[in-house]
């Protein structure tokens, strides 16, 4: 679990597979964009040696997460247990 992440009231976590989606990405980012809200995936991050850490920071400093589950991706529900758990 990560130590001393503060929330960012304006940050959008996006958890959906790396490969592919990219026209629900651009939805989900124009969506954010357009009321003032940065979105990140945990793919565009690269802060911490593991992408696992990245993505855990990025739940944990989000205030909203969303969840792409078209493709039904294993890790994107494991993610989102992760956030809905948070």
């Amino acid at each position: 679990m990560p130590d001393a992440i503060e929330p960012r009231k304006n940050l959008v976590a996006i958890m959906m597979p790396f490969r592919g989606g990219d026209g629900v990405h651009k939805a989900i980012k124009s969506a954010s964009d357009k009321v003032g809200f940065e979105s990140k995936r945990a793919d565009s991050i690269w802060d911490n040696d593991t992408i696992l850490q990245d993505i855990f920071d990025l739940i944990y400093a989000s205030e909203i997460v969303v969840s792409d589950f078209t493709e039904k991706n294993r890790n994107v529900m494991c993610e989102t247990g992760v956030a809905h758990t948070r």
